[in-house]
């Protein structure tokens, strides 16, 4: 199981690793655990992670797309300079809020 710890309602997920082919399988398992739990609010703590594939772009996608319906959201938070750059040129971006701490994240009140 993923690490992850709730704070108010919200599950806050520090990545580990980076979202890779060898990775991202269990990554999704076990982030659909967690909404098949009703958890549909997350912040992911990318401070480790410096590249995801486009198998774990897919999975950040997919999880959107089913929490969406439900009002849940997925928040990304300390996302590096080149995470940054492999989200900007894929325009995930424009898909998924990005905070520079877990706390703001946290805060953050649309």
């Amino acid at each position: 199981m993923i690490n992850h710890h709730e704070e108010n309602g919200i599950v806050i997920v520090p990545v580990n690793y980076d979202l890779a082919e060898h990775t991202v399988t269990t990554f999704r398992e076990d982030l659909q655990y967690l909404v098949d739990l009703g958890k549909i609010y997350f912040i992911l703590d990318l401070e480790k992670v410096s590249y995801i594939t486009s198998m774990g772009q897919s999975v950040l996608c997919a999880m959107k797309k089913e929490l969406d319906p439900k009002g849940g959201w997925i928040r990304l938070a300390k996302v590096d300079k080149e995470l940054l750059e492999i989200l900007s040129i894929t325009r995930l971006t424009d898909l998924f809020d990005l905070f520079d701490s877990v706390e703001e994240a946290l805060a953050y009140n649309p």
